[in-house]
């Protein structure tokens, strides 16, 4: 698929996910991408997602709309004068500065299979500190799951050309 083909599609998805955010003022979704690697993971984990009624604050996940159109999901670095800087925790870099009033949701909780972890919780909040707030351990980290990734992808094909032997 083309590239505006796909954003396209995108932006239709998130109008629709947005209509029903607004309609019912909460909303579970799975989230896609790697961004926000280690703490959600794509195709194991949902969301819980709520419309924002409170101005956001420092460390809150939230779904907010990027200038190209589209709904992206990271974690609120810094708010200054209504401007919001992001970046998802799997990222070493933050994303460029939006107005708050492009944040949809944020996020109360996710589900890890059946279990639901609240955003209040105790070990989320610690992880949350600690993740976000000491750049050494978060480099190695960031480093060493990706290299589990690799190492995953690498085998998996080792495997696949065996068995097309």
């Amino acid at each position: 698929m083309e590239n505006a083909d796909r954003n396209t599609a995108e932006s239709a998805i998130s109008s629709a996910l947005i209509k029903e955010l607004e309609s019912k003022g909460r909303l579970i979704v799975a989230p896609v991408g790697n961004s926000m690697i280690p703490l959600l993971r794509p195709g194991k984990d949902s969301v819980l997602l709520e419309r924002c009624f409170t101005p956001l604050k420092r460390l809150d996940i939230a779904l907010y709309q990027r200038d190209d159109g589209l709904y992206i999901l990271h974690r609120v670095m810094s708010d200054k004068n209504g401007v919001i800087v992001f970046r998802g925790d799997g990222m070493l870099k933050s994303d460029p500065p939006v107005p708050e009033s492009r944040a949809a949701a944020v996020l109360t909780g996710f589900y890890r299979g059946e279990r639901f972890v609240s955003a209040q919780a105790f070990l989320y909040r610690a992880y949350s500190q600690l993740w976000c707030f000491t750049l050494l351990p978060r480099t190695i980290g960031l480093f060493l799951w990706r290299l589990r990734w690799k190492v995953k992808l690498f085998i998996r094909g080792r495997r696949e050309k065996k068995c097309a032997r």
